[in-house]
């Protein structure tokens, strides 16, 4: 299928923590195809911190802290800023998470630098944390009611039609990443489809 040949889409969103190498190939996969066939992706933050709140002590403690004050940082960006600035800023900090194997406190800071936003941005605290946790709770909250429970990032809506994924290594290029989006496009649209899912024998490849 052709771009001039794609099913005609009104809405995409896509649920995501910075944190989640997962989430972060999935956006890189979107990207490309949203430049390929001319789409507006709405990027929404999400926490898988808060997501599994009460379960602190399954390994990750380390990855959740980080995910609250990533969160907090790209909500606000997303409140006021808009969704364009909420990808910039998640580019900077997937380039440095995932592909630079970092997780120095420097890191947030230098991002929100690099996306050209406000230094504020990378010191929220106060009566300010305060609101842009309510906000993340809010949004993470809002990408569990789209696709319903059981589940973490990444989510990506299509006209109104939620899923958890795709869960991709390495991410899929060109006419491949094309054909993906097609195969995800009509799965979604498809009334009464909920899964399809193998197991996975490898982790992330950020090639």
């Amino acid at each position: 299928m052709t771009s001039a040949e794609q099913p005609r889409v009104d809405s995409v969103e896509f649920w995501f923590d910075p944190v989640c190498p997962w989430a972060w190939m999935s956006s890189r996969w979107l990207t490309e195809v949203s430049e390929k066939l001319g789409l507006s992706v709405a990027w929404r933050p999400f926490s898988l911190a808060i997501l599994n709140e009460g379960n602190e002590d399954d390994g990750h403690r380390a990855a959740y802290v980080r995910s609250l004050v990533l969160g907090k940082a790209l909500i606000v960006t997303e409140r006021d800023h808009g969704s364009e600035s909420v990808w910039r800023l998640y580019t900077e900090l997937g380039n440095r998470l995932h592909h630079d194997a970092r997780d120095d406190e420097a890191v947030l800071a230098e991002a929100v630098a690099a996306a050209g936003l406000p230094e504020s941005i990378a010191n929220i605290a106060g009566d300010e944390g305060d609101t842009a946790e309510q906000l993340l709770r809010a949004s993470t909250a809002a990408g569990i009611e789209a696709v319903g429970p059981g589940v973490g990032v990444p989510i990506l809506s299509i006209n109104g039609k939620a899923f958890f994924g795709p869960v991709v290594t390495p991410r899929p290029k060109g006419q491949d990443a094309l054909n993906l989006w097609n195969a995800v496009y009509y799965a979604t649209q498809t009334p009464g489809f909920y899964e399809l899912k193998r197991g996975r024998e490898v982790g992330p490849d950020f090639s």
